[in-house]
């Protein structure tokens, strides 16, 4: 049921979270397992491949320990669906490529451990507690608010199990940078490793060298948000109030 009334809002009121559906269809998700690590390339378009990502994992023999991921991000259902999967099974998260919306938001940050590679793109630029979301949906009636409350109720609990803020999905849209992400033609943002752990994302390693993706995939054009810790408490007593 929540997967089909957020597909309903994805008709506008999910920009900032999701990417929106094309006019060409997505392509299928690629999965499989190579030297015990699982792994998962593709939007998140089709439970199906979900599915099959999770049947992979219980043929094993030893089950994998950690997740690969290269992810535009897609469908907030199912990457929480995803995120929550990896909670259950204590997995590890190895970001190749990118993880960027709905991945960066639910499943980058409910790895025990999560691995970045010099050039690993993460993008956040959005989730339940934006702004424009709560606007539109008012607009849009009882029907779509409440299915917005139930995709925040899931993201809290989501964020409360991984020891997580959920502002780490929104908080570059706050005034101080808002107008520099979209002045800038920027996709999305994402913060320095000392400013996740801010947000109560640790246990990150860099593989390979030091984790640098605005100097070495500066075509993603990802912000990188600077954290005031002031601010972000005043916004967590604004939340806890909401």
């Amino acid at each position: 049921m929540l997967r089909a009334i957020i597909a309903c809002l994805l008709g506008g009121l999910l920009g900032g979270c999701a990417h929106l559906p094309s006019l060409q269809p997505t392509p299928a998700a690629q999965v499989g397992v190579s030297d015990g690590v699982l792994w998962y390339t593709g939007a998140f378009a089709e439970a199906s491949s979900l599915q099959r990502l999770f049947a992979l994992y219980e043929a094993q023999p030893t089950p994998p320990s950690r997740l690969r991921i290269d992810s535009p991000g897609g469908d907030v259902a199912l990457a929480l669906e995803l995120g929550e999967w990896v909670q259950d099974r204590h997995l590890d998260v190895e970001v190749v490529g990118e993880c960027a919306s709905s991945c960066a938001n639910y499943v980058f940050t409910a790895g025990q451990r999560k691995f970045l590679h010099p050039d690993s793109v993460l993008m956040w630029h959005g989730g339940a507690f934006q702004q424009s979301l709560e606007d539109d949906a008012v607009e849009r009636g009882p029907a779509v608010y409440q299915a917005l409350r139930a995709w925040r109720q899931r993201e809290l609990a989501f964020f409360k199990r991984s020891g997580v803020d959920p502002l780490i999905t929104v908080y570059g849209q706050l005034p101080d940078w808002a107008p520099l992400v979209t002045a800038g033609g920027y996709t999305g943002y994402d913060y320095a490793l000392e400013h996740l752990a801010y947000f109560g994302v640790r246990n990150i390693e860099e593989l390979g060298g030091r984790w640098e993706p605005q100097r070495l995939r500066p075509e993603s054009r990802v912000l990188r948000v600077a954290v005031d810790p002031e601010l972000l408490c005043a916004r967590q007593l604004k939340l806890a109030g909401e």
